[in-house]
């Protein structure tokens, strides 16, 4: 009995047909008989599993894929349909960035690293074998994006008719491509607005290309330029960040706190007393004893950190960006309305509202909210700095306001958005919410995120590795993607045209 399969009796031959008569073998049972023996270590048998159907129920180590663990031929569980990290089968819509020896096709150069051997560790793309991190900074404009590496190298992507992207040519992108840099400069900071763009170099000095008109470049004309033109630097004075607003103006932070700002000022955004444009940096008329550590351009307005915590803001207030109280227009900076004990450590400036984090990590927004980038669960307009409703008190570091949505990264790295429109997919989830005046999750592909820039209507973050995702609308090829389809999701950009 026991060769031919079954546990245990005599086996006899049929006297007639002289053929083996199981029978007495049959009462001991074998694998295969539909009945579950566990004195035989049989942990199923066909169809009889012992309770046991999906995966996911057999432990958080399973993906949620719809398998089943079936049985064997031998009576044991096969977890053949089942999905885990592991299993050396790569499952990005389960988060996997590899799996084993499955890596994606990519290696240390396609993630814009130099050289060594990329390998994989629980599921997670290991770069300790690479060298030199690929992004560590990243600017979303209206339709393009610009993105900085450490060895002061700029890249940009999207929409170049006005010659934004700074690369001589005057055509849009899907790749990233490498900006034209002078000779012997090095840039550091940078700053995308809706048609030009501006940076800094490493000694301090500004940089700036696309639509000239109103003195935007800096130059003292209002000339266009495809590539980085030198900005006209006040006698003795060295920048340590620039800002581009949308509507063709520019503010720098110099060394020692002040702020000058050039190019449109019909809105006031220059800060300078009047509505004159200028095409050369003028310093701000500077509150007296305020020095500023830091600086937010938004659509026709400009926001400013002092060293004291305080934000003092300018410029447009039409929809109560300034977070002064009131929808009155300021020529100069004024301070924005902050609670009792409330000290602010970022400010970021968008299209008509304004964001920032307090030194606890608490969310603050107000101005426009009619699509709900408030984040206080309404879709209305606030004066005054209001108190984002971050799910289970989330504590952000870092904030950016965009038109219609804002984003921030939470203390874990992880990506948050709200705001957004009906036909933007601007908040990067996989619920197929395209808005909502509560912030949500940002599905992340990624182990955590460094930095995050929300534009006209699309978002990009870097991520630990140097990795830049976007996501949102790609009509100009914004996203770095290699094709101008949207996306509701973050994707890994392409590898830049070196």
């Amino acid at each position: 009995c026991e060769t031919l399969g079954f546990y245990g009796g005599a086996l006899a031959c049929n006297a007639s047909t002289c053929r083996f008569d199981t029978t007495p073998c049959a009462e001991f049972g074998s694998c295969g008989d539909g009945s579950i023996q566990s004195q035989f270590e049989e942990v199923c048998d066909g169809l009889a599993m012992n309770g046991v159907d999906l995966c996911i129920d057999e432990g958080p180590e399973y993906y949620d894929n719809g398998g089943h663990v079936v049985c064997g031929t031998d009576c044991t569980y096969d977890y053949h349909q089942c999905a885990f990290c592991g299993d050396d089968v790569l499952q990005g819509e389960f988060g996997e960035q590899c799996d084993g020896t499955q890596l994606g096709g990519l290696t240390c150069q396609a993630l814009l690293y130099g050289t060594g051997t990329l390998s994989c560790h629980n599921c997670r793309l290991d770069t300790s074998g690479c060298t030199a991190q690929p992004f560590e900074r990243v600017s979303c404009g209206s339709y393009l994006t610009l993105m900085a590496n450490p060895s002061g190298g700029l890249y940009a992507m999207g929409n170049g008719d006005e010659g934004e992207l700074g690369t001589g040519m005057m055509s849009d992108s899907a790749t990233p491509l490498r900006i034209h840099h002078p000779q012997g400069v090095s840039f550091f900071d940078v700053s995308a607005a809706w048609f030009h763009a501006c940076a800094l170099d490493t000694t301090g000095n500004a940089w700036c290309w696309g639509v000239g008109d109103y003195g935007t470049l800096g130059n003292g004309t209002t000339t266009d330029s495809a590539t980085p033109v030198a900005v006209i630097m006040p006698s003795g004075v060295q920048f340590s960040s620039i800002v581009a607003g949308s509507l063709g103006y520019n503010c720098a932070l110099d060394t020692s706190g002040s702020a000058w700002c050039w190019g449109n000022n019909v809105n006031g955004t220059l800060g300078i007393g009047t509505t004159n444009n200028a095409a050369t940096p003028v310093l701000i008329n500077m509150p007296a004893g305020v020095t500023f550590t830091g600086l937010a351009g938004g659509g026709a307005h400009v926001c400013a950190l002092d060293s004291t915590q305080q934000i003092w803001c300018w410029g447009d207030n039409t929809f109560g960006a300034l977070g002064d109280g009131t929808t009155d227009m300021a020529l100069d900076p004024v301070p924005t309305t902050q609670g009792m004990g409330v000290d602010f450590m970022r400010v970021s400036a968008g299209s008509s509202h304004t964001c920032a984090v307090d030194t606890t990590g608490n969310a603050w927004c107000w101005g426009k909210g009619t699509d709900g980038q408030i984040g206080d669960g309404h879709y209305l307009t606030v004066l005054n700095p209001t108190a984002v409703e971050m799910p289970g008190g989330e504590l952000l570091t870092t904030i950016s306001a965009g038109d219609s949505h804002s984003c921030g990264i939470d203390t874990s790295g992880l990506p948050w958005c709200w705001g957004g429109l009906a036909f933007h997919a601007l908040l990067g989830n996989l619920t197929g919410t395209n808005r909502s005046p509560l912030p949500v999750q940002v599905f992340n592909l990624a182990s955590f995120y460094v930095a995050i820039s929300a534009g006209y209507n699309h978002t990009c973050g870097v991520d630990d590795i140097g990795v830049v995702h976007c996501w949102g609308m790609n009509g100009q090829g914004q996203l770095g993607i290699g094709t101008t389809a949207n996306s509701s999701i973050p994707q890994m950009i392409l590898e830049p045209d070196r």
